[in-house]
């Protein structure tokens, strides 16, 4: 569906595979939900996904030796803080004045934080999402202070 919890739950089924070509022994559904816990898919459903995990054990593929499910494979990434086009934005700012700073050039632009079921309105509904601003890493957000 949205493609969110795409790589989480298939890098999870690949090593459960890899587990299982090292060390076989039967696919139980306990097993197969301690390999996906802290997935989350909030379109498809856990069944389909669990029914193709469980199709594995029929599976013969075996992972190419070349691969080392231990090792990364390159140093990940770091996304940049924004981007814009035309009138597109996209942007996460880290200080709460750049998230004010932002709001007033782009009083129109939703905010976000993490933004799962959002992209329900693009595939779904096929709306536009053009003007976004990812707020999970201004800093004064990310912290609750209680008030005497």
């Amino acid at each position: 569906q949205c493609g969110f919890c795409t790589p989480g739950i298939v890098m999870s089924l690949f090593t459960l595979h890899s587990q299982q070509q090292q060390r076989p022994a039967p696919l139980t559904p306990e097993r197969l939900e301690a390999a996906l816990g802290g997935n989350l898919c909030r379109c498809t459903g856990y069944r389909p996904i669990r029914d193709a995990a469980l199709s594995m054990q029929e599976s013969s593929w075996k992972a190419p030796q070349w691969i080392d499910a231990s090792q990364p494979a390159h140093t990940p990434l770091t996304a940049p803080q924004s981007a814009e086009a035309n009138t597109d934005l996209f942007a996460q700012p880290t200080t709460l004045s750049q998230l004010t700073e932002l709001r007033r050039h782009y009083p129109s632009a939703r905010l976000v934080a993490g933004a799962t079921d959002l992209w329900l309105e693009n595939t779904q509904r096929l709306a536009l999402l053009n003007q976004l601003i990812d707020v999970t890493r201004v800093d004064e957000l990310r912290h609750i202070e209680e008030a005497i």
